[in-house]
């Protein structure tokens, strides 16, 4: 298990945390405005699990999973701190974070991995507003923060996505139902402050929640990522459409389905291991949820994925083997118990199989075509 020295950082974080949420107004209050000072609402997360992971290598660690990826180990998933800034004109929002997720999504070569969101804006009416820096990725359905998600791993299909993006963000209030956001940032997954593309990528993100039951949410992604693969192939470019559907017939009950694929236009894969030469290669992914609530501090969640990615353009290799899967599938069951807003403790079972031999080995080095896992996890979030 990894050590990790940030627990007198938490310890400071908590303290921080709880002195400036003394005295700040009441959630439903009004946002300060005018001329009134704003107001700072504290951000906490302690994020701990124990995993046992069949398939874990001998460096201790499941492939392909980002949450809860120590073996046979207690240890921390994400700790994060910070502030958000409240006002009826004025926003902006810092958060610092450490543990295994960040790790494993970032790797552990810059400290920028540390800076999950830095960011300002400011309203420009009821229905118009502008925000730039390190935000929230508007891709993808499950968030970085597993609190806030049904199940405590992430997908796949989540993980092949950005979590967050650096660059600014504007967003109109078109209808009551309907919000639209057009941001410009660095590049697909690229680390706080951090470029990894020739130009910009654009994201378009419309929003409509038309009643309290159903939710529609659509992504529109077109950005350059890749460099060609050989010096007479032009820059490709990636054109990416993700959609969410989320629907509650029943209090007790919640559905919710996501589909993206994209493309590589302009891109040639050459693949000598598999004889294969491919124009404008494509990928796609999908998931399913279901979450039943028998009561207020308990509920049942179960999630299937597939991801297709013929030539691993977003899934990419497994810690030394060289060649991406070109087909991975999970089934996920947890178990919630919530006995406060702010604390949730998960029991999570987890099935993930691959066309190829891609799950790396324990025992002997080797690779199998399935992994399964069982996770215990705790997460304080405020």
């Amino acid at each position: 298990m990894r050590k990790y020295p940030h627990v007198a950082f938490a310890a400071v974080s908590f303290l921080l945390v709880t002195g400036l949420s003394t005295g700040t107004a009441r959630a439903e209050d009004e946002l300060p405005s005018g001329s009134d000072g704003p107001r700072l609402k504290p951000i906490l997360v302690a994020d701990g699990y124990w995993a046992f992971h069949d398939q874990a290598p001998l460096v201790r660690k499941a492939t392909g999973l980002t949450t809860g990826s120590a073996h046979h180990a207690f240890s921390a998933n994400l700790v994060a701190a910070g502030a958000k800034l409240e006002h009826s004109k004025l926003m902006g929002q810092v958060v610092v974070q450490f543990g295994d997720s960040v790790d494993n999504l970032y790797g552990t070569s810059s400290s920028t991995r540390h800076v999950q969101l830095a960011s300002v804006g400011y309203r420009l009416g009821s229905d118009f507003w502008v925000e730039a820096g390190v935000l929230p990725s508007q891709i993808g359905r499950e968030d970085f923060v597993s609190a806030r998600n049904w199940s405590y791993t992430r997908a796949f299909v989540s993980d092949a996505t950005p979590y967050f993006v650096t660059g600014a963000r504007f967003g109109w209030r078109a209808l009551p139902t309907l919000t639209v956001d057009v941001t410009v940032f660095n590049g697909w997954n690229a680390l706080a402050f951090q470029d990894t593309n020739d130009g910009k990528a654009g994201n378009l993100h419309v929003a409509w929640r038309p009643n309290a039951w159903l939710s529609v949410d659509n992504a529109i992604v077109v950005s350059r990522e890749l460099s060609p693969s050989s010096p007479d192939d032009g820059k490709p470019l990636r054109l990416f459409e993700d959609l969410i559907v989320e629907v509650r017939p029943f209090k007790w009950l919640q559905v919710a389905i996501e589909a993206w694929g994209g493309r590589e236009q302009g891109y040639v894969v050459r693949d000598a291991a598999r004889a294969e030469v491919q124009k404008d290669p494509m990928y796609y992914g999908g998931a399913a949820w279901a979450r039943f609530a028998p009561s207020e501090t308990t509920y049942v969640a179960v999630r299937g994925e597939l991801f297709r990615d013929e030539y691993g353009i977003l899934l990419g290799a497994s810690d030394v083997k060289t060649v991406a899967p070109r087909e991975v599938r999970g089934l996920t069951l947890t178990l919630g118990w919530q006995p406060h807003p702010a604390m949730l403790v998960r029991l999570e079972a987890l099935h993930r199989t691959s066309k190829e031999d891609w799950f790396r080995l324990q025992e002997n080095g080797g690779f199998a075509s399935s992994s399964s896992s069982l996770l215990a996890s705790a997460v304080l979030s405020l």
